[in-house]
């Protein structure tokens, strides 16, 4: 299961998001009975953000988030296309000032 972060900012608030999603994506699959998915994880932002900030965090989330198998960063603008058709389960979006949650397929993965 992928997730991208459009938008991240590169303070610690990057991976804010990330994980209030991973945790209610893993406490719905303890729910179903099932184990949680491996986790892909992407961060996006404009090419000037300070990817290295967000970097160390994603270091220090997969050390606590076990199912999160890989972790990247996508510098562009997320007007354009950043990621191949059908590669991202969830695509989370910060927008002043309410958050948008955006599915991108939500039927059960088998």
């Amino acid at each position: 299961m992928a997730i991208a972060d459009l938008g991240c900012s590169s303070g610690p608030s990057a991976i804010a998001l990330v994980s209030v999603t991973l945790e209610a994506t893993h406490n719905h699959f303890l729910q179903l009975q099932q184990p949680p998915p491996e986790v892909s994880l992407l961060l996006n932002d404009l090419p000037f953000n300070d990817f290295n900030a967000a970097v160390k965090n994603l270091v220090a989330l997969r050390q606590i988030e076990k199912h999160v198998a890989a972790t990247g960063v996508v510098p562009g603008s997320f007007y354009e296309r950043l990621l191949p058709s059908g590669s991202v389960l969830f695509f989370l979006l910060i927008q002043q000032p309410t958050l948008a949650l955006k599915g991108m397929n939500l039927t059960p993965l088998q």
